[in-house]
């Protein structure tokens, strides 16, 4: 069903993203670093949006919302390529008898293969958090 989903969303997200007539609000703590242009004391400290209207910082409010919509298209384009074959060294398998030594001599890219997920996971995070902004 994830991939059915997938098959649905991602050429509608990349729509939005080539023809958006707005942005979403982000909340900082969702984009990186250099997307933020407050520190999270005067972010909370806030009573009203008054800064959104300097050009300059609300070019990174459209900024923050293309980020975020490219995170959501990234996490749907892998799981409709359904491949995570990069992180793993291809063995030579006639070297092995069964399936089970093959799996035993195979490597791993655990950290790179962790981070592709976690990077999934939060674009995936994203599309929830942010689904009515679409």
């Amino acid at each position: 069903m994830d991939h059915t989903l997938a098959l649905i969303a991602l050429p509608m997200l990349k729509q939005l993203k080539e023809t958006a007539h707005g942005s979403q609000m982000v909340d900082l703590e969702d984009v990186p670093v250099d997307l933020r242009y407050i520190s999270y004391a005067e972010y909370d400290s806030q009573k009203c949006f008054d800064f959104y209207n300097d050009d300059e910082k609300e070019g990174m409010l459209h900024q923050r919302w293309e980020w975020v919509l490219g995170e959501m298209i990234f996490a749907m384009e892998e799981i409709v390529r359904d491949d995570d074959s990069q992180f793993y060294k291809h063995l030579d398998k006639t070297k092995y008898k069964t399936l089970d030594e093959q799996i035993a001599a195979m490597e791993c890219d655990w950290i790179g293969l962790t981070n592709y997920y976690d990077r999934m996971d939060n674009g995936l995070r994203l599309f929830g958090k942010y689904f009515r902004g679409l």
